[in-house]
């Protein structure tokens, strides 16, 4: 079976949209996504503002959208990571935060949780209202270790079916067979040799 090689230039929830609709009708497919990381709303804002990096949100969401389309038995940890909405308690976020890692099963983030806190409390920062915790270890690690090394991160350790998500032009495919451009909510399409599988 031909694999056709996929490109998506865009945020978030536009391509999210065309991921799950180009996996129905081009199931033998391979997507790549370019990511614009400036989102800076919910708990976004606030991971930008306590670790100085761009919004992991969009990245995020589109990792977690790959491994959805790409994995036949979803770990439901994985899925509460990246998806829950949480309060995070001001009195004590730290607590709060490694007890549902530990539920997880996914305690090697708690040094990413305790030094997003610790940030947090110097900048006096202190509203985690509908809160991602998947925002909280991308925007750390982001800090620590960058943007590419924190995307291929997780496309590894977490679980095999995780996302190429590409926050640079450097990791462009030299000749993607469809490119999708998502610009101000208006969608280009430039096909080339489309092949059906």
């Amino acid at each position: 079976v031909k694999i056709m090689n996929i490109l998506i230039l865009s945020g978030g929830t536009g391509s999210i949209a065309l991921q799950n609709g180009l996996k129905k009708i081009i199931p033998h497919c391979h997507i790549t996504n370019l990511i614009n990381l400036y989102d800076d709303g919910m708990s976004t804002g606030v991971t930008r503002k306590v670790c100085n990096v761009l919004g992991p949100s969009d990245g995020r969401k589109n990792q977690i959208t790959q491994y959805k389309n790409q994995t036949k038995y979803l770990n439901r940890n994985i899925l509460d990571f990246y998806e829950k909405r949480i309060d995070i308690p001001s009195d004590n976020p730290i607590q709060y935060c490694l007890d549902l890692l530990y539920e997880w099963n996914l305690e090697e983030f708690s040094r990413h949780i305790i030094n997003f806190f610790k940030i947090a409390k110097e900048k006096n920062i202190n509203d985690f209202s509908n809160f991602s915790m998947a925002n909280i270890v991308y925007g750390m690690m982001f800090k620590e270790i960058g943007y590419k090394e924190t995307f291929n991160f997780f496309k590894g350790p977490l679980s095999k079916g995780f996302a190429e998500v590409s926050p640079s032009l450097s990791s462009l495919p030299r000749t993607p067979t469809v490119v999708v451009t998502l610009i101000n909510h208006i969608t280009f399409e430039m096909w080339s040799s489309l092949e059906r599988p």
